[in-house]
């Protein structure tokens, strides 16, 4: 917040918490209430430190008439305080030049499903511990994923199955209906921070997502349609080995070539963890390397 004492004629800088405050009570914001008035103002739920533009009236002895101010420079205080001096000269206007990062630690969140928003009073589902530049992925039936960020404000879509915090690093595995093709498709891909709705099924009005797991190794048993005469066949796949991570625009690999009565979700295989020295010597090398003595005495 930027204002303008009415006392001193100064223009102040502030930036404060509102935590709580009491119903029908007045809050003074300013150093002195007679003649003050507000030039510049913001609301920032993650705490985010924009930098602005500060232009100042001509004035005869003034040679600088414009400069910028971090309010990232600024401590956050309490409501009642009267702020830092901005500047003493009369201020024309005040313009936003960018768009500042959260300067708060990381903080957790929480999604309540009820009313699909996420918050900060352990109402729902833990998401995690989100910092400046963490993001939400979320992703719903229609085969649609979305990154947003975690402002308290956002608001989510009522079919969404899966809602997290993004990791840059974990591939996303969804198996689909292709209505052109009328097939199966299995692919795994990383968003690579495509932040605007992405649609990473086919576009045809037939297609549909059938499975989605953004596990490290998920696992499905693909239950085939009964040929007559013959046992039904059943076939239980590790997506992992199954197919590599590819672009997020790729269709995928054909999953079956046979109908397919019903795709079942398992119980996801472990992440596997490599020890340092596991991923320096491979377990099949042999390590012997014969001792030569050389002399070397005169």
């Amino acid at each position: 917040m930027i204002y303008l004492d009415g006392k001193s004629g100064y223009s102040m800088i502030k930036r404060f918490n509102v935590s709580s405050i009491t119903r029908n009570k007045d809050y003074s914001l300013t150093k002195s209430l007679t003649g003050s008035k507000i030039i510049y103002l913001t609301s920032n739920p993650n705490g985010e430190a924009e930098t602005v533009n500060v232009l100042l009236r001509k004035s005869p002895k003034l040679k600088i008439l414009k400069f910028d101010y971090n309010f990232a420079d600024l401590a956050i205080k309490g409501k009642g305080s009267g702020g830092n001096i901005l500047t003493k000269n009369r201020v024309k206007r005040i313009e936003l030049k960018s768009e500042g990062i959260s300067t708060l630690s990381a903080r957790k969140i929480w999604f309540d499903d009820n009313v699909n928003r996420i918050n900060i009073d352990a109402r729902g589902v833990l998401l995690g511990d989100f910092a400046a530049t963490d993001k939400i992925l979320t992703i719903n039936q229609n085969g649609i994923s979305e990154l947003k960020g975690f402002e308290i404000t956002s608001r989510f879509d009522d079919n969404i199955i899966i809602i997290e915090k993004f990791d840059s690093k974990k591939p996303i595995t969804a198996i689909y209906f292709d209505g052109v093709k009328k097939l199966y498709f299995v692919k795994r891909f990383i968003l690579d921070n495509i932040s605007n709705k992405f649609l990473f099924i086919s576009d045809h009005k037939d297609s549909y997502l059938e499975f989605i797991s953004t596990d490290w190794r998920p696992q499905v048993e693909i239950i085939y349609v009964k040929e007559k005469g013959k046992d039904r066949k059943k076939d239980v796949i590790d997506l992992e080995n199954f197919i590599s991570i590819k672009g997020a625009k790729s269709i995928g690999n054909k999953l079956t070539s046979l109908k397919v009565k019903e795709i079942i979700k398992l119980k996801s295989l472990e992440k596997k963890i490599l020890t340092q020295v596991e991923e320096i010597i491979p377990k099949d090398k042999n390590l012997d390397i014969p001792l030569q003595i050389i002399n070397n005495s005169s």
